[in-house]
């Protein structure tokens, strides 16, 4: 949402009066750091990415079993940044829709609810099937699944969080094609059929090279 709206509310007498002012100045600190992050991301944090921020697995895992994050399978959810985000998008609609010259027939606007449903429905299916969102990208798990099989987990996380931080990073159009270009540039993969069979000198020092680059995924 931050794209949109680069702020949420903060209701001070909820937060004062809430479970989470009970906890320690530390693990409310990581909570409001979470928030942020999981604003920025237009609501969609995995568990691992959130870890990742914090660097304090521990007080993550706490703030999961506590139910200040909740767990959806791999990811989390803040309830009161979601209906933040319902909010934002319901008064967005009735604007569109109050705009429109005309209007709308009440049959043609109970249709058009019907539509923005099922969207809906099609956004929250779209946002199960992403490995890794920031701003305009996305990488979904089939694309990963096609990076997995050349880099190893670790290589290309550190290539998202590189592409996420790169300024000029509005221009790319997909995060796959993307992260398969600085992959390629990081983490050369060496095909051993490119290399004369004939020279067995070569093919040693290439194979050799390629069980090293195996070895490090």
């Amino acid at each position: 949402m931050s794209k949109e709206l680069p702020f949420f509310k903060f209701n001070v007498s909820e937060w004062l009066t809430g479970n989470i002012a009970y906890e320690s100045y530390e693990t409310q600190g990581i909570f409001i750091k979470v928030c942020c992050e999981y604003w920025n991301r237009n609501n969609c944090l995995t568990i691992e990415e959130a870890k990742k921020r914090t660097r304090k697995n521990k007080e993550i895992d706490y703030l999961i079993e506590n139910n200040f994050l909740i767990k959806k399978r791999n990811k989390i959810s803040i309830k009161f940044l979601d209906e933040e985000k319902d909010s934002v998008e319901s008064k967005r609609l009735k604007l569109s829709i109050a705009g429109r010259k005309g209007g709308l027939s009440k049959g043609k606007a109970t249709l058009k609810h019907k539509d923005i449903d099922i969207d809906k429905d099609k956004e929250e299916d779209k946002e199960r099937d992403i490995y890794r969102c920031f701003k305009h990208l996305s990488l979904y798990k089939k694309d990963y699944k096609k990076l997995k099989a050349k880099w190893s987990k670790n290589q290309i996380d550190n290539v998202l969080d590189k592409i996420e931080n790169y300024k000029l990073n509005k221009k790319y159009v997909s995060l796959y094609l993307t992260a398969n270009i600085w992959l390629k540039k990081e983490h050369p993969i060496i095909d051993i059929s490119e290399h004369n069979l004939t020279d067995v000198e070569s093919w040693k020092k290439a194979k050799q090279k390629e069980i090293e680059i195996k070895r490090n995924q």
